[in-house]
Formats: C-alpha cells, sequence, structure tokens
C-alpha cells in the first residue's frame, strides 16, 4: 500500500500485524488523547534508547553533537549573543539548521513517514526553559 516503516524486529511483520496496527492508529487518534512529553539529558536518552533495545535512536543521539558543533560550535560568539548577552545564539543556529516544525500527514489513521524516519524533539539551549509543544491533528 505504499507504507515503509523502520522496525528492528526478528521476526518479519505479517500482513495481519499492519492491520493490527492500523486499526491500533484509528483507536488512538479517535480517543484524541494528550501526549506525554518528556525531555531527558542526554546520556540518560542514549540509556533510555539503549534498554529499550533502539540502538539506532542512540547511535543518532551520540552522533549528532559533534556534527552541529562542525556548523555551529558552542564556543564561538555570534551576533545574537552580543544584542541578547544569553549565550545562546549557537542554540538558535542550531535550530535554524535543523528546524523547528515539521509537518506529518496522518494517511488512514498512520503516520506517513519515509523508510528511517521517526519524529524526536531536540532543545539546545544553555539552560532549562518552559516549552510548549502544539501537536494538532488535521482532518
Amino acid at each position: 500500500n505504499g507504507f515503509y516503516y523502520d522496525f528492528a524486529r526478528k521476526t518479519p511483520f505479517t500482513i495481519e500485524d499492519f492491520e493490527k496496527i492500523e486499526a491500533k492508529m484509528h483507536e488512538i487518534v479517535k480517543r484524541d488523547e494528550k501526549i506525554e512529553r518528556f525531555v531527558l539529558p542526554r546520556n540518560e536518552a542514549i540509556k533510555f534508547f539503549e534498554d529499550k533495545g533502539e540502538k539506532y535512536k542512540a547511535e543518532i543521539i551520540r552522533d549528532l553533537p559533534e556534527a552541529l558543533e562542525k556548523f555551529a560550535p558552542v564556543n564561538k560568539e555570534y551576533y545574537h549573543d552580543q544584542t541578547w548577552q544569553d549565550g545562546n545564539g549557537y542554540a538558535h543556529l542550531r535550530s535554524s539548521l535543523i528546524g523547528t516544525s515539521e509537518n506529518i500527514p496522518i494517511v488512514d489513521g498512520t503516520p506517513f513517514l519515509g523508510t528511517w524516519q521517526q519524529i524526536v524533539l531536540v532543545d539546545f539551549d544553555n539552560k532549562p526553559r518552559t516549552r510548549t509543544i502544539l501537536v494538532q491533528f488535521l482532518y
């Protein structure tokens, strides 16, 4: 049906598995539940995903800081820092590189994601702040 998913399993999915997953997605969307969001420090996030057996996500978390440091080093002064004196110009630049929002189509109750795609939240700031995350379903 054109859907591709990223799952590391010992056994392959069956047609019946996909039907169950799709039914569960319809059920979740109809319940209109709040989505729980939590943020973990980097090392805790790596451990969290390793404990769940999701080594791919742990590897990305390990690699991301080095990659971003090449494009927006932490120990560099940015114009933002001169204006606001908060030392987080690098965080704004990194956020601009990664992006601050995402639109994900839901087709027949299922997120339409490509192979290897997943939804993650990354906060680059240099101190804790209160954030509001908006998740909106459009029909």
